[in-house]
């Protein structure tokens, strides 16, 4: 009775690291103490069908969860209380990936809508706001991130062929003040995660087909401080941008990609990349991590 009955879409760490949230198919988030691994808490609504959890993250002050999924909505939840405080419903399909941004003030979130939004958070549940829509696409959006400053946004989306099931992976730069596009390219494979570097010099993405890729963002806003941003989108090419690419060897997807606190290796959900010194982003901290990172590959437990 503890524990889900479908499969566990999402998971997520408490700031603090005393608690891991996750969310399934069967609608439930639970919460569970990482100490003892008991369930301390379940957040959930009356049964329902289409109440899959596909994303959940936590708020920076740890007291709320904004959770989304298969009934089309953005939900926030009181973790104390074990109640729902808020609810967005402007998309119209399922929620792929919903964040907290940096203000703590808006969530953002994307669909198979095609929409990237953002929504007003009121944490006493006295509002429902309207969203804002930041971009319409031509296909379902799968993964958003935000950089340490909140001024750039990457999104990961599937362009539709008019009239066809099929379409090209995409991946966007988009600057959240003017929502402009300002870069963008075609992958070969569906993006899954995304990640910057804290100095937003690199990216990482993180693929369905098992494969994770480096991105110069200094190739794409000219500069590691960018102060200003280009006034036209850039048409920089795929290949200047991708500085490597990394298979996980399994093929599985990568759902979740991140670099290490050092940031000179990226970590993914199934591989451990080490980082050549001119790979690593531009700042980033000449130290040595003493945090063990463990991935899962072919089925054995890692530790690098």
């Amino acid at each position: 009775p503890e524990h889900h009955v479908s499969p566990v879409r999402s998971i997520a760490f408490s700031p603090d690291g005393s608690l891991l949230a996750s969310g399934a198919w069967d609608g439930k988030i639970r919460v569970w103490d990482v100490v003892s691994g008991m369930r301390v808490k379940t957040l959930w609504l009356d049964p329902n069908p289409d109440q899959q959890i596909a994303t959940l993250t936590w708020s920076r002050r740890g007291d709320i969860i904004a959770a989304g999924g298969g009934e089309n909505t953005v939900r926030i939840w009181d973790v104390e209380k074990e109640s729902c405080i808020q609810t967005f419903t402007d998309h119209t399909a399922t929620v792929w990936t919903a964040i907290f941004l940096l203000d703590e003030q808006h969530i953002m979130s994307s669909s198979d809508d095609r929409t990237i939004r953002s929504w007003a958070l009121d944490r006493a549940g006295a509002s429902h706001d309207k969203d804002r829509i930041i971009f319409r696409g031509a296909g379902p959006i799968y993964s958003i991130a935000q950089s340490n400053d909140s001024k750039l946004i990457l999104s990961g989306s599937l362009d539709l062929i008019p009239g066809q099931y099929r379409g090209y992976p995409t991946l966007r730069l988009h600057d959240r003040a003017s929502e402009d596009v300002l870069w963008e390219c075609n992958t070969y494979g569906m993006i899954d995660s995304l990640a910057f570097s804290h100095d937003c010099t690199r990216a990482l993405s993180g693929t369905a087909n098992g494969h994770v890729l480096l991105l110069d963002l200094e190739k794409i806003l000219g500069s590691s401080t960018f102060d200003t941003m280009p006034e036209e989108k850039l048409e920089t090419s795929h290949t200047e941008v991708i500085l490597g690419t990394w298979g996980s060897g399994d093929g599985h997807p990568i759902e979740h990609v991140s670099f290490s606190a050092d940031e000179h290796a990226i970590v993914s959900d199934a591989s451990f990349v080490q980082l050549d010194r001119a790979l690593q982003p531009v700042n980033a901290p000449n130290l040595e991590s003493t945090a063990p990172a463990i991935f899962l590959l072919d089925g054995w437990l890692w530790r690098a």
